[in-house]
């Protein structure tokens, strides 16, 4: 048995979507899913996460590697 733990939210249409992706493949699963709703101290929408994380990396000294050379394409008009 695998256990995950998630954060999920279901929207206005009561619909709750998950995507786990799993190491098993082409198999039959059972598949138990327990609903704890949060407590609204911890439940925030997209704004608020994004004004809360906003930042949170700017210390963090980011470097793209090398990804090599790429042909000369025509500009986008």
């Amino acid at each position: 048995m695998i256990t995950y733990k998630l954060n999920a939210y279901v929207g206005n249409n009561g619909i709750l979507k998950l995507e786990v992706p799993v190491e098993l493949k082409d198999m039959a699963l059972e598949v138990l899913v327990v609903v704890n709703p949060l407590q609204e101290a911890q439940h925030f929408e997209k704004e608020e996460w994004i004004k809360r994380t906003y930042g949170a990396l700017r210390d963090v000294a980011i470097e793209i590697d090398y990804e090599g050379d790429f042909e000369e394409r025509d500009p986008i008009e």
